[in-house]
C-alpha cells in the first residue's frame, strides 16, 4: 500500500502533556519518557526515541555520559554549544548549525554552552538497529530550511545533508500562512512533527507552537499552515 489514496492517522500532542526537566543549568521540554517524565504510552513512535528542547545556561556543561545503540541529531537554535567526551571538537556549533553523532556501541557525550547567551538545541535520538560498530560525528553549518530537502537523511544521493545510519529523515521548515503541503507516509512508517512556532493543521489536526502531531501510515498527511509557521518533521520505520 503506497499510502495515496488514504489519509494517514495523526494524533496531537499537546505543549502541556510534555515532560518538563529544570535543573539548576539546564531546562527543557521532552516529547518521549525521559527522567522524572514517565508515561508508558510516551516510550517512542515508531525508531524516534527522544526529541529534547533544552537551554543551557552560560559557561555551563553537561558533563559526558555514555550512550550507546543511538543516532543523535542536535540543532541549534541560539548561543554557542560545544561537544564533550568522546567527539570532543574545538570548533563550536553555532545558530543554524547541526550536528549527527552515531554512538555505536558506546560513546561518551556531553556538551558546553559557550559564549555569553544560554544555548538554545534541540536533540532529536533515533534508535539504531542493529548498533554501528564504531561511533562518528558529523557537522553541517549550515541547516537546510526545506520540506522537500532533509537534513539527514539514509536515503542516497541527498546531497548536502547528514547521513544516518538509520532509515530515519529530518525536515525543518518554514511554511507561509495557507501554505499546503502533501506527504505520502508508507506502510511501517511514522512521522512526528513538532512546530516550533505558528500553527499548523494536519489532515485537519491544529497543532500551534510547541505543540507536535503523532502520526502513523500508511496513508497522506496534508499540512497546511494556518499562520506564518516553522515545524521540524521527522520520519522513521518501526
Amino acid at each position: 500500500m503506497d499510502g495515496s489514496k488514504i489519509s494517514c492517522a495523526v494524533e496531537l500532542r499537546p505543549r502541556a502533556e510534555l515532560g518538563v526537566t529544570e535543573w539548576s543549568a539546564l531546562s527543557g521540554r521532552h516529547h518521549f519518557s525521559f527522567a522524572s517524565y514517565q508515561r508508558p504510552d510516551r516510550l517512542e513512535w515508531g525508531a524516534l526515541r527522544a526529541l529534547h528542547h533544552y537551554e543551557l545556561k552560560v559557561g555551563e556543561a553537561r558533563a559526558p555520559t555514555f550512550h550507546a545503540g543511538f543516532e543523535i541529531l542536535t540543532l541549534v537554535e541560539g548561543g554557542r554549544l560545544i561537544r564533550l567526551g568522546t567527539h570532543e571538537a574545538r570548533e563550536p556549533l553555532c545558530p543554524g548549525s547541526a550536528e549527527l553523532v552515531s554512538t555505536g556501541r558506546g560513546a561518551e557525550l556531553g556538551v558546553k554552552a559557550l559564549g555569553d547567551e544560554a544555548a538554545r538545541y534541540i536533540e532529536i535520538w533515533i534508535r539504531s538497529a542493529p548498533p554501528a560498530r564504531r561511533s562518528r560525528r558529523q557537522c553541517r553549518s549550515t541547516v537546510i530550511r526545506d520540506l522537500g530537502r532533509p537534513i539527514a537523511s539514509n536515503s542516497p544521493g541527498q546531497a548536502g545533508c547528514l547521513t544516518w545510519q538509520s532509515e530515519a529523515e529530518v525536515y525543518l521548515a518554514r511554511m507561509g500562512a495557507g501554505e499546503q503541503a502533501d506527504r505520502a507516509i508508507v506502510e511501517g512508517n511514522f512521522a512526528y512533527l513538532a512546530v516550533l512556532a505558528g500553527e499548523i493543521a494536519g489532515n485537519g489536526v491544529v497543532a500551534t507552537a510547541q505543540d507536535a502531531l503523532a502520526i502513523s501510515g500508511p496513508g497522506l498527511l496534508s499540512l497546511r499552515a494556518r499562520t506564518h509557521s516553522e515545524l521540524l518533521l521527522i520520519r522513521t520505520a518501526n
